[in-house]
């Protein structure tokens, strides 16, 4: 899919559109824990438009963007310039040890995605991933929604909450501090009336509880800090 120009055809953007709003909540992350981000490395870019975002905030960050994918990488390539520069490669080699590491939406694309956690722990003092979230009620008594994600975006792993926390333990990585993040669909002015009801319902069950909404609606994500033990 990544590779055959399918998933280009099917994400023309390579979800790039979303890339301003991932970067906020990732500046959000960086800044309150005050992580170093002289280096920056993205493994699975895309579009690359997060890091071209970051490199705007952090005019001291050189950072590199790494995907197998070369409609990726080449759609990376309008960001590129001395400090933002993009690779066409599944993992930095072994020399690479950067202050910062993101994983954006790409374990629930890789096969072994513990093998991946295992591969990069050296690249990186700091980690940020960003996990969805797509097992909840909903989407157990609709299953057609997870077949939906298989094959129009590639996810072939489905989380919880619970089931991150226990993959990065596993893995060998202390969790500093995490977060939900909404989807898209929850924050933009919605079409119709319909998608405005839809709207107001989840965003009403997420402010009266969060792990409620996140179980019940699904499409939640978790935005996380961690480092390697």
């Amino acid at each position: 899919m990544y590779t055959n120009g399918e998933y280009l055809r099917r994400h023309p953007t390579w979800d790039g559109d979303d890339a301003v709003l991932k970067s906020a909540w990732i500046r959000d992350m960086i800044d309150q824990h005050r992580l170093p981000v002289n280096t920056i490395v993205e493994v699975g870019c895309g579009s690359g438009r997060i890091l071209s975002e970051l490199a705007v905030h952090y005019p001291q960050a050189n950072v590199t963007g790494y995907d197998i994918s070369p409609d990726a990488i080449g759609m990376a390539q309008q960001y590129a310039n001395s400090r933002v520069s993009f690779r066409e490669a599944a993992l930095p080699d072994s020399s690479v040890t950067a202050d910062l590491l993101l994983l954006i939406d790409v374990l629930e694309h890789v096969p072994d995605y513990y093998g991946l956690l295992e591969n990069i722990r050296s690249a990186a003092r700091h980690f940020i991933f960003h996990v969805p979230l797509d097992l909840s009620c909903r989407s157990l008594m609709k299953p057609q929604l997870l077949l939906q994600e298989r094959e129009h975006s590639g996810h072939i792993h489905y989380f919880s909450k619970e089931m991150v926390l226990w993959m990065l333990r596993d893995a060998r990585y202390t969790v500093m501090d995490w977060r939900y993040t909404q989807p898209v669909c929850d924050l933009e002015r919605p079409r119709g009336l319909s998608g405005r009801v839809k709207k107001a319902v989840r965003n009403l069950s997420f402010n009266l509880s969060k792990e409620r909404a996140v179980k019940w609606w699904g499409g939640y994500s978790m935005l996380i800090a961690a480092k390697a033990i």
